[in-house]
């Protein structure tokens, strides 16, 4: 307090509160650096009697302070110290009228009123410098005097420039300010204070004329396109913010919207729609989801505003300049030619909330709506926002453009060496001028409204500036040691996650080795470009980036050479094409495909080729695991009458018979769980089931993928039901169609030209392998567990091309699967009952075009059908779950009712014989499979797919898969 009152030459001013009407004594002192408040200085007249503020308790004796009655100041002395100080508000100078009378007549003058007199240069300042060029130490007194005079002189400027400014600010508004500066510094944004009522958000950006303009291609749209859809992009917006979970960056993010409101940039919350109508008086207003964006420990809310339409229906017209660090290192050496003797000093300025403080032009509020869950009740909530939001295009140039202003006024009218990027205010001066530097930029900043953080001001000769330290002393770039750490975690992360999330360009030091090969950086500021260009960071970052480059060419050999763009081949059917195409498609619909796509990236990135290998073969290799717990909890949980068919038997106490069939035996696992409960079943298979249920399980040794066995497996559909005369329909039905990963992909095909030659290859290589073997005296026993009752060793190619769409349906191999399918479908539907439930095990990619057609085609046929796969890693196969059959549809050769485009799928598609020699036949155009092999992208999907059931039902497919492939690489 002494300090203060020292530094501001503070007078005291002692009265008594009573002789201004109060009803006790209460003596105050105040201090005040005028004595124009002299006035107050009255004591008690003594003409009164006083109330005592410390009494006895007549009871207990001790002293009651009754204190809180004296703490308002009475009227007659706030009237008092109000004209005192209105006075010094009108005219500060008042008291020294008399003084400023004082004149001298002109003929005594030494010069002319109002001129400066010249600053004769050091007498020293001459030999001075030219030691120092020579090289000679000199004395600290020698160089203090060089160049003190310029420093002092513009210093003086400045104050008068202040003084004169901020008699302005007092007399006009902060708008009219900003046009009587911008008049003043002679601007081309003339029309800049005409949008400081309010910036409109949408349409086209009103260009300044400071910037070049924006040439390159925009895809805009009219503002009408969005408001004629603005209650179906509400809706929209709406559901999603009901799905978003609460968490603790929710919480910050609702604690930072309710600041907003406090500091009054923004109204709300508001829980119902019809409130925010109300205050913007209209009904077509879009709503813009608030999510958390973490930097730096720090939760910030940004506003999703291309989701609804907003930013797509903005026009941008310029494109902003903005400051680099080469810039600032250009600056600084031009003051250290300019200024070689003086230590340089920098200043920065931090603007508080900047984007909050640029008001949306009221009309186009409808398009400012936030919507955000509240984490407490659960409910989301609308805020109408009154200053920018961060996420609109819009913001990022109106913004800078009233930011642009006022570094334009630091520069011109007050000779400031000052740079604006965003937010942050800084620029670089003498050590003498600097100070100055920096109050001017606070005082222009308090004047035009413009709010700044004072605990983040600097004037310092080591200034940070966007994450840089400029070593003025030095005249180095530094980075601390905390940012130095981040930046190589950062670069760590790059091995993990391949790639980083701000896209930076490199110039001078990233060799054209590196340049070639694409590399993205993670670099959250500008500055730190610089200070990379200049060779800083290439030393810690050099060899993160090699091994960038080697991780993303390995991740791009491995994904091509499965075939696929899921790194996974297709050894169900060899048509990698077709799984492109879905993909292609899925991709932008399906965002479950995006997050299955990170994990299979990561591991193609992370495993050594052994494991690799391993992570492509687990789908097909780790199936029907737990059985047990996918056909009770698992189906019950999904569709509700899957518990009340496997209960008919004991509860209705009747007999219950269900079909299954497949290239696989059923497993004991499903066996004993469906005959506990009552049923018995009939299976079709080339192997028996497994023993202990003989009794109850009937088997019929049909192979559904071998020729030889297709007309007693036609029979199953004739009038007597062939090998399974009944019952003549069955309520529940499987169809379990698996494929050997290790089948022999060189299966020789009967029916190609060169046959004979390749047979009598075959045989000639078989007898030297037995006779080698046999010399040997090394047998090794076969495998008999056999899926489909084929010949094992090597792994298929994973892409076979030239034949067909659908890979080489010319080869033997691919044959009996597109058979065994065809079959097991066509019998288990045939002989499925009415309202009967279909379950089919799904051998493929869970991303393939046949799979969405069967689960297309399924889903005309019955109510329900359910796409899903078991949650973990223990097993990967995918289940189709379809319940209520409607056979009556089914049965029916009615164009569109459903049951004509199957029924063609089987009877006309799949009769593979020597006439389709060269690949698939032309299917009818009534086949839903001609949609997807006659085309070049599957539009099967669009039509069959992409709706509100079967879209949610394969987004979540394709997360559980993500969920399992994760898994799978963390172990």
């Amino acid at each position: 307090m002494q300090q203060l009152i020292s530094e501001t030459r503070a007078l005291a001013l002692d009265f008594d509160q009573c002789a201004f009407g109060a009803p006790s004594v209460k003596p105050t002192r105040l201090l005040c650096s005028t004595d124009l408040l002299d006035d107050v200085c009255v004591r008690c007249p003594g003409n009164h009697l006083h109330v005592q503020l410390k009494v006895r308790d007549p009871r207990t004796g001790k002293l009651i302070f009754r204190t809180k009655a004296a703490q308002i100041y009475p009227w007659a002395l706030c009237a008092s110290i109000a004209m005192n100080v209105t006075v010094i508000y009108e005219d500060a100078l008042a008291h020294l009228s008399t003084t400023f009378c004082l004149t001298t007549p002109v003929a005594d003058r030494k010069r002319e009123l109002g001129s400066s007199k010249p600053w004769p240069g050091h007498r020293q300042a001459d030999t001075a410098l030219k030691a120092q060029w020579a090289g000679y130490q000199l004395k600290r007194g020698a160089r203090c005097g060089v160049g003190a005079g310029p420093s002092r002189s513009r210093c003086h400027e400045r104050y008068q420039l202040l003084t004169y400014w901020e008699h302005r600010a007092r007399q006009v508004c902060h708008v009219e300010l900003y046009a009587e500066m911008l008049s003043a510094c002679k601007s081309v944004d003339k029309d800049l204070p005409v949008f400081l009522h309010g910036f409109p958000i949408v349409g086209t950006i009103a260009p300044t004329g400071r910037w070049p303009p924006y040439t390159k291609p925009q895809k805009a749209l009219p503002v009408q396109d969005a408001l004629k859809r603005a209650w179906a992009l509400r809706r929209k917006i709406i559901s999603r913010a009901h799905g978003v979970p609460v968490s603790d960056n929710l919480r910050k993010n609702w604690e930072a919207s309710i600041e907003d409101v406090t500091e009054g940039s923004c109204l709300g919350p508001f829980s119902e729609e019809a409130q925010v109508s109300k205050i913007l008086d209209c009904e077509d207003w879009i709503p813009t989801q608030r999510f958390e964006v973490v930097q730096k420990n720090k939760v910030r809310g940004c506003d999703s505003a291309t989701t609804n339409m907003i930013n797509q229906i903005t026009v941008i017209t310029e494109k902003p300049q903005l400051p680099s660090t080469d810039s600032n290192v250009a600056a600084l050496r031009r003051l250290r030619s300019l200024k070689p003797d003086d230590e340089l000093v920098g200043w920065v300025l931090d603007e508080h909330k900047a984007y909050r403080q640029v008001a949306v032009r009221p009309d186009q509020r409808k398009f400012s709506v936030i919507y955000l869950k509240n984490p407490e009740s659960g409910a989301p909530n609308f805020f109408v926002m009154v200053g920018h939001s961060c996420g609109l295009v819009s913001a990022v140039y109106n913004y800078n453009r009233r930011s642009a202003a006022i570094n334009e006024f630091l520069v011109s009218i007050f000779g400031l060496v000052a740079f604006s990027f965003y937010d942050d205010k800084y620029g670089f001066e003498p050590a003498g001028t600097a100070p100055s530097a920096r109050e001017v930029a606070e005082r222009v900043h308090f004047w035009l409204g413009a709010k700044f953080d004072q605990k983040k001001l600097q004037l310092s000769s080591t200034p940070t500036i966007l994450g840089v330290t400029y070593n003025l002393e030095k005249l180095q770039l530094e980075i601390k040691p905390e940012r130095k750490d981040e930046i190589a975690s950062s670069a760590r992360s790059v091995e993990e996650v391949g790639h980083f999330r701000t896209p930076v360009q490199f110039t001078a030091v990233i060799p054209e080795s590196v340049k070639s090969a694409h590399v993205i950086l993670l670099i959250d500021s500008e500055a730190v470009e610089g200070a990379l260009v200049k060779g800083m960071l290439f030393a810690i970052l050099a060899s993160k980036i090699k091994a960038v480059i080697t991780s993303r060419q390995r991740v791009a050999e491995r994904i091509e050479a499965s075939g696929t763009p899921l790194g996974l081949p297709d050894a169900a059917f060899d048509a990698p094409s077709m799984v492109q195409d879905a993909y292609d498609a899925m991709i932008q619909k399906s965002p479950g495909v995006e997050v299955m796509m990170e994990a299979i990236l990561q591991a193609a990135r992370r495993m050594d080729a052994e494991n690799w290998q391993r992570f492509q073969q687990i789908p097909l290799l780790h199936v029907h695991q737990d059985d047990s717990t996918v056909h009770s909890n698992l189906f019950a949980q999904n569709e509700p009458s899957w518990r009340p068919l496997l209960q008919r038997p004991k509860k209705r106490k009747q007999s219950c018979a269900f079909l299954h069939m497949g290239t696989a035996p059923m497993t004991p696992v499903l066996a004993d769980f469906l005959t506990k409960l009552g049923w018995s079943g009939i299976c079709v298979g080339p192997m028996k089931p497994p023993p202990g249920n003989e009794d109850l399980l009937q088997f019929v040794q049909l192979d559904p993928a071998e020729a030889k066995d297709q007309f007693q497996i036609d029979e199953l559909l004739g009038e007597t039901g062939g090998l399974v005369p009944s019952p003549p329909t069955f309520p529940l039905a499987f169809v379990n169609v698996l494929f050997n990963v290790n089948e022999d992909s060189s299966l020789l095909d009967p029916y190609d030209d060169d046959y004979e030659e390749k047979l009598k290859e075959r045989q000639e290589q078989e007898a030297a392998e037995a006779e080698a073997k046999k010399a040997a005296g090394k047998k090794k026993k076969k495998d008999t567990v056999v899926q489909e009752n084929a010949e094992l060793p090597p792994v298929p190619p994973s892409t076979v091309a030239g034949y067909g769409v659908v890979g080489l349906t010319r080869g033997h191999r691919v044959r009996r699967r597109l058979r065994a399918i065809k079959n097991c479908l066509a019998i288990t539907m045939g002989r499925l009952a009415k309202d009967g439930s279909l379950v089919m095990v799904w051998p493929g990619l869970p991303l393939h075009p046949v799979l969405f057609f069967i689960a297309g085609s399924l889903r005309k046929l019955f109510q329900r059908v359910h796409v899903f796969s078991p949650e973990g890693s223990k097993t990967f196969e995918v289940y189709m779950l379809a319940a209520g059959y409607k056979r009556d549809k089914a049965d029916s050769k009615v164009p569109g009712m459903g049951g004509l485009e199957i029924r063609s799928f089987f009877e006309d598609t799949w009769r593979l014989g020597p006439k389709w020699r060269n690949g698939w036949p032309k299917l009818p155009a009534s086949s839903g499979t001609s949609r997807f092999l006659g085309r070049k992208k599957p539009v099967f999907i669009e039509n069959d797919l992409v709706d509100d059931g079967i879209s949610t039902i394969f987004f979540a497919l394709f997360s559980v898969w993500n969920q399992k492939k994760g898994y799978k690489i963390s172990v």
